[in-house]
């Protein structure tokens, strides 16, 4: 199994978040683009377990859209934790 970490400290906008999930799911970068696609991305290749570290940060940078972030991983069947540092 595949473990991908992100920090999200690190993550500046939604789209470098989605190019950076793509890249270490071996997709083209521009692959994945918003929550479905991500969503597909997640069941195409359900092979990988992520770790979002500094959940709070991205929570609090994106509001809502983090809520959403976790639900997609949720209901793709991902394997996922979240640490607030």
């Amino acid at each position: 199994m595949k473990i991908i970490t992100i920090d999200a400290a690190k993550v500046k906008s939604k789209a470098g978040l989605y190019k950076f999930i793509a890249k270490r799911l071996n997709f083209e970068p521009d692959y994945i683009t918003n929550l479905d696609a991500l969503y597909d991305a997640l069941t195409e290749r359900n092979d990988a377990e992520f770790i979002i570290e500094n959940g709070q940060i991205l929570k609090d940078k994106f509001g809502e859209f983090y809520e959403i972030l976790l639900s997609v991983f949720i209901d793709s069947g991902v394997k996922f934790s979240v640490k607030n540092s």
